[in-house]
């Protein structure tokens, strides 16, 4: 065999070389030409007729895609194109022309939103699981409260494509960049840090809290819309140049450069930065876009020719110095004067908030029959209070608190002393008392009491697991103590009251108890008693008591009703109780006599806030008279308002409206709240830095409408032409292969 390949060797090298050759020629040329062709394939023809290529709008899209700003929030010092600042937030998103573009080819969009749209709307935000208090839309609600509105029609929205859902997810787009995902993780770390007695979220380190998961533009509005925008920079530079707009390839360099200097100087003291100057850094991004420095000029200098164009347009709208100067006299015109207002414990909007201070005055003073809305003059002291409603009556308590949920330990429990609890034989039984299934299946030693344990539904599993955490936990009372130990105390000042249910230790149902331990614990000591205190075995408390007062006292109206301990009196009163029935006729016949409203109109809610309308009343007249008196519940506030100020409880009109030296009426809001005001004087300022800021907003606005106007001539100059096509994303069909 060797002897016969020795011999026809030649023939049988020059056989394999020939079909090696065609091999190569066919097929390579074959897996070649489809990879070059998209270099050379025309993805749409411009509004000028230049032919651009499928690679110019795929490198301006990569370019464009992200910015410094993405660079800061979620690159370092690599990543995103910092050479970039900010052409589709900026430019094209902030000034309305983005959602007009999308607006316009609504079905290039479209398949991409879509698909998104269906996503978000299985989309949870952050809620700290055992306080949901602290959560995403809490720190919103505090920061950009527009957020959660903007969130809400996104998911709640069955058309993305609609003027309003585009604006929702383009505001949202632009507000995450102002609240970043990691500003809004230190945030809730912060509040997490405030209460003690939270268990910090171990999630919370490492959660992406990114809207929907999303970090770029691509990720929020799909890789279409980033190819729409794209070729629109590619036409506007056109018409630009059209236009008799110049930027030269040294301009746009410059312009580079001068965005990698600022990105090099932010990062130059990260250890993975590894170049030495802002030069060597724009080559490196260079790299990292897959392009060269005359590309990524030509890219530029496209996005120049854009910005100079439409910033042209802008500029040429004109804002009138005097009548915004005008306007900010006007709205900077400030009332000063005395305000007399209710305190805010005391605004009663609904029937039970007036229940429960008729209540609580019933308890704590002498009230005149014959007048239920005079206000008491005498007070009962201490013990006949705390004989009649012991509630009412506690010591004051200045506390360090430490707190531990059982809960939150359960998982230093780990899974070899969970597993040995279940298969003990003592436990084993405890576990077919609760889990008859278990009983049905072998069980006599270690392996067939695992097997019975795996063959249960997860459901199953999952509380059997639990109970037998818990019982480990239960076994393991120093994890407690130690935790305790370790938790940072918060101060608390309480008034812990004899019958009070509702309190600051879960579960407590009588803190009779724990008034005695308080008493003759040591000052700034934790006694052994409190220093391991569960009422419900569940959450655990070390107390040290810093402060005590030296005698009880009657609870003032505000703790009382903040405690809850008037709402469980008011649960043992009937609602036709006269004490009830005679206040609010009371209330009726003095406002029906006053404001010449029948009485039947007027409600027991709008009674309860017209409580203190006879008072208040009283109250302005005698100072009207130069009468001093005592302002008993009454706030005297000194009062100064601008006109452009956002208060909206009072009526600025009004205020404005008054002469020096004069009154408003008593003003009697269906919130409970009752209030007057004399005003001293009026008094004008002029604040230029306000006014540039109002002049600088004011051309913005105007700006950006220009632009949009003229946009819209473009826009119909790129239909009609013809100008924007992504048809070169569509795979051909294999007709059109053939």
């Amino acid at each position: 065999m060797l002897h016969l390949f020795r011999k026809y060797q030649s023939y049988i090298y020059g056989v394999v070389a020939v079909v090696i050759i065609i091999s190569f020629s066919f097929f390579g040329t074959y897996n070649r030409i489809p990879a070059e062709s998209l270099h050379e394939q025309v993805a749409f023809t411009a509004i000028d007729g230049t032919p651009i290529k499928r690679i110019e709008v795929e490198e301006m899209a990569t370019f464009i895609g992200t910015d410094a700003e993405d660079k800061r929030l979620f690159g370092g010092a690599w990543g995103p194109n910092f050479l970039n600042d900010g052409v589709i937030r900026n430019d094209l998103l902030s000034t309305g022309l983005g959602q007009m573009l999308a607006e316009a080819y609504p079905d290039i969009i479209a398949r991409d939103l879509e698909g998104r749209s269906a996503k978000e709307k299985n989309f949870a935000l952050y809620v700290h699981p055992e306080a949901p208090f602290i959560s995403t839309a809490a720190v919103w609600a505090y920061l950009l409260p527009e957020m959660k509105v903007q969130f809400d029609f996104l998911q709640s929205t069955n058309n993305p494509l609609s003027a309003d859902a585009l604006d929702a997810r383009i505001q949202l787009f632009l507000n995450e960049r102002h609240l970043s995902a990691p500003l809004l993780q230190q945030v809730l770390r912060q509040q997490q840090k405030q209460y003690s007695w939270i268990t910090p979220d171990r999630n919370l380190e490492y959660a992406d809290l990114s809207l929907f998961g999303y970090h770029t533009f691509e990720d929020w509005f799909g890789p279409r819309y980033l190819r729409l925008l794209a070729e629109f920079l590619i036409n506007s530079s056109k018409i630009a140049e059209r236009e008799g707009y110049e930027v030269t390839k040294t301009e746009a360099l410059a312009d580079l450069m001068r965005n990698a200097e600022y990105s090099y100087q932010q990062n130059r003291s990260n250890p993975r930065l590894n170049v030495s100057s802002s030069s060597e850094y724009l080559s490196e991004q260079l790299k990292h876009l897959g392009m060269d420095q005359n590309r990524a000029v030509n890219i530029w200098r496209q996005v120049l020719l854009f910005r100079r164009l439409f910033h042209d347009v802008g500029n040429a709208a004109l804002v009138d110095s005097l009548l915004h100067r005008q306007m900010q006299e006007y709205g900077n015109q400030t009332v000063v004067g005395t305000l007399y207002r209710l305190p805010a414990e005391l605004r009663f909007a609904d029937y039970p908030s007036l229940q429960k201070y008729e209540l609580y005055l019933n308890a704590v003073a002498e009230r005149d029959p014959a007048n239920p809305l005079a206000v008491p003059q005498k007070f009962y002291p201490t013990a006949v209070v705390k004989e009649k409603s012991p509630e009412l009556v506690s010591k004051a308590y200045v506390l360090e608190v430490a707190k531990v949920s059982k809960n939150a330990l359960l998982p230093k429990v780990n899974l070899k002393e969970m597993w040995e609890w279940e298969v003990n034989d003592t436990n084993w039984e405890k576990l077919k008392k609760t889990f008859p299934e278990l009983g049905i299946k072998p069980g006599s030693n270690r392996t067939e009491r695992f097997a019975a344990l795996d063959a249960l539904e997860d459901s199953t599993r999952g509380r059997v697991d639990a109970m037998a955490r818990q019982a480990v936990l239960e076994a393991h009372p120093e994890w407690i103590k130690q935790a305790l130990a370790a938790t940072t105390p918060q101060t608390l000042e309480v008034q812990p009251s004899e019958k009070n249910e509702k309190g600051f230790i879960k579960g407590l149902k009588d803190y009779r108890s724990l008034i005695q331990l308080l008493d003759k614990a040591p000052l700034r000591e934790v006694s052994p008693e409190l220093s391991y205190y569960s009422a419900d075995n569940q959450n655990f408390y070390q107390i040290a008591v810093i402060e005590r007062s030296a005698k009880e006292e009657v609870l003032s109206f505000a703790d009382a009703n903040l405690s809850g301990i008037l709402d469980q009196l008011l649960e043992k009163r009937d609602s036709k109780d006269p004490l009830f029935t005679n206040i609010i006729k009371a209330i009726r016949e003095d406002y029906a006599a006053v404001a010449g409203e029948p009485e039947e109109r007027i409600t027991e809610a709008r009674a309860a806030s017209l409580r203190f309308y006879a008072q208040a009343r009283a109250l302005k007249n005698a100072l009207k008279q130069g009468k001093e008196l005592p302002l008993g519940n009454w706030e005297k506030i000194p009062y100064r308002l601008q006109r452009h100020s956002e208060e909206n409880d009072i009526d600025k009109g009004e205020l404005f409206a008054l002469k020096e030296g004069s009154w408003t009426p008593v003003r009697t809001p269906h919130n409970g709240d009752i209030y007057f005001f004399q005003l001293d004087k009026h008094e004008y300022a002029q604040d230029e830095v306000a006014l540039s800021s109002k002049l600088n907003e004011a051309h913005r606005l105007l700006a950006d409408g220009a632009q949009r106007h003229y946009m819209q001539s473009v826009l119909d100059q790129l239909r009609s032409k013809k100008a924007i096509s992504l048809e070169y994303l569509s795979p051909p069909s294999e007709e059109e292969i053939e």
